[in-house]
């Protein structure tokens, strides 16, 4: 499973990094609005309580404003990369704008899932770590679900449920390698800012530029825009090979197309006879 994800998201780069540019690019602005701006403004008069107070709340007006338009876009990305995997899949070309198009309809279903399922898990997160781990593995396949099946968010999350039967340690070790990627990700950002931290300080500066702070931030977004495709493509093909091996799906597929044929033909023969 994971060297099909790794030869389809290779052999389908530009499509898949293109689809997740969106969420990425707001990540970056939404991080520079609620750290690096408040910083500048802290920075300039922090003898002055009023700037002080300002900018915490250009801080969490900017987290929450930015965050629900990231998770927004985060769903859209997330619903075109399953249907980008779901063409690929079935040797169809598409395109990323062609992917965001087909997820006009089911944008605010896909949002009300990603909304939903992460503050479920988060509940159960903080409640009890395993707990949370576990309703996360088993509603990996919600959104393949939601989008390809066009599900709302109870069938889609109690279909995961069923589907992920038998494929739970699979999806836990996707989950576990998503984690090593994401941390990877993190820190090839964050190597940049520590050189010039370290040069900084070495020169004696006690705090670091604001620009290379507000620049992190951007290559921070950049380096997920092409790690981020990796599990929605993962959990897409795993929903593929659920529904294969308990749904005999591939025999449904090669059934309609075998039916395909035989009603052009039938139709041809009754216009020859007409």
């Amino acid at each position: 499973m994971l060297d099909r994800t790794f030869t389809i998201y290779r052999k389908n780069f530009l499509l898949f990094v293109l689809i997740s540019a969106l969420p990425m690019v707001l990540l970056g602005l939404t991080l520079v609005a609620v750290f690096v701006v408040p910083m500048m403004l802290a920075f300039r008069s922090s003898s002055d309580p009023a700037s002080v107070a300002l900018a915490g709340v250009v801080a969490l007006v900017a987290g929450l404003v930015g965050g629900l338009l990231f998770l927004l876009a985060w769903s859209a990305a997330r619903g075109a990369t399953v249907i980008a995997v779901s063409s690929v899949y079935f040797d169809k070309p598409t395109r990323a704008i062609d992917c965001y198009r087909q997820m006009k309809s089911r944008l605010w279903r896909a949002f009300g899932l990603e909304l939903g399922t992460w503050m479920l898990i988060a509940i159960a997160w903080m409640a009890l770590i395993v707990p949370g781990i576990l309703l996360a593995v088993r509603w990996a396949l919600a959104m393949p679900i939601c989008i390809l099946e066009d599900a709302e968010f109870s069938v889609s999350t109690s279909r995961s449920n069923d589907l992920s039967d038998g494929k739970r340690w699979q999806i836990f070790l996707i989950y576990f390698l998503k984690t090593i990627i994401d941390y990877a990700a993190f820190y090839l950002a964050y190597i940049p800012l520590l050189i010039v931290i370290v040069i900084a300080a070495a020169a004696g500066s006690k705090e670091p530029p604001v620009w290379i702070l507000a620049l992190f931030f951007p290559l921070y977004g950049l380096c997920q825009m092409v790690v981020a495709p990796f599990s929605t493509i993962a959990f897409t093909l795993v929903y593929y090979d659920a529904r294969v091996r308990k749904e005999a799906l591939d025999i449904e597929m090669q059934l309609e197309s075998n039916a395909a044929p035989a009603d052009a033909t039938s139709a041809a023969a009754g216009g020859s006879v007409a």
